[in-house]
C-alpha cells in the first residue's frame, strides 16, 4: 500500500506538518480519509517529482540452494563486500524457486516501501529463477532504483541444483492431480449419498 500515516509521511519528506497541510490542500499529493486517519500517497509524490527518497539503501543479495553449499555462499558474500564494501549485504539458502525466502521476502517489502536504490546480484537467477522482470518492476515502480546483475550470462548451474528444482515443480503438479482426486472423490460420494436419501 502506496498511503501512509500524516507522521512517516513528514519523516520521508522531511518537511513540517505546516508544508504537508498545503501540498494537500493544493493536490500536489494525493490523500485519502480513513477512519480519522488522513493518509499520504508520498512514493508516488516521489516517483513524479523525480526525488530518491532519504535513506535509501543499496544492497547485494547472495544465495545458494542448500546448506552444502555454505562454502559458495561465503565466497558470494566475500566477493560482494570486497567489490561494493559500502552495500548491505542478504542472503538466502533456499531454492531459487523459493518466493517466500526470507532475504528475498524483505527485499520485495523494502522495494515496496521505497527503500532500495540499488540491488546487486551476481547472477539473474541467485535473485529468482522465474519472477526476476516482477522483482525488478517493484524495485523501479516503488523504490525508483535499479538492479544490477553483475554476470550478464546465465549461470551454469550445477545439475544436482537443476535436479532439485525439477522435483520441486513435479511435486507441486502431483500435490495437485492428487487434491482433485479427492475432490472428486468426495463429490462423487457426496452425489451417492443424495441419490440414497432420495
Amino acid at each position: 500500500m502506496e498511503y501512509v500515516k500524516r507522521k512517516e509521511a513528514l519523516k520521508t519528506l522531511g518537511i513540517c506538518y505546516k508544508t504537508l497541510y498545503k501540498m494537500a490542500e493544493n493536490k500536489e499529493i494525493d490523500t485519502v480519509k480513513v477512519g480519522s486517519n488522513q493518509l499520504y500517497n508520498v512514493n508516488k509524490y516521489l516517483r513524479e517529482h523525480k526525488i530518491t527518497k532519504v535513506g535509501r539503501e543499496k544492497i547485494c543479495y547472495c544465495r545458494v540452494s542448500s546448506k552444502k553449499q555454505k562454502e559458495d555462499l561465503e565466497r558470494q558474500i566475500e566477493f560482494m563486500k570486497k567489490k561494493y564494501p559500502n552495500h548491505t549485504i542478504i542472503k538466502d539458502i533456499g531454492s531459487g524457486l523459493n518466493n517466500k525466502r526470507s532475504g528475498l521476502l524483505e527485499i520485495m517489502e523494502r522495494a515496496i516501501k521505497g527503500e532500495i536504490e540499488e540491488l546487486v546480484v551476481a547472477y539473474k537467477d541467485r535473485l529468482s529463477r522465474f519472477g526476476f522482470e516482477m522483482i525488478e518492476w517493484l524495485i523501479e515502480k516503488y523504490s525508483n532504483g535499479k538492479i544490477i546483475v553483475i554476470n550478464k550470462t546465465e549461470e551454469k548451474t550445477p545439475t544436482e541444483e537443476i535436479t532439485k528444482d525439477i522435483i520441486s515443480i513435479m511435486n507441486v503438479y502431483v500435490a495437485k492431480i492428487n487434491g482433485l482426486r479427492k475432490y472428486k472423490k468426495e463429490i462423487k460420494t457426496t452425489i451417492d449419498e443424495h441419490n440414497e436419501k432420495d
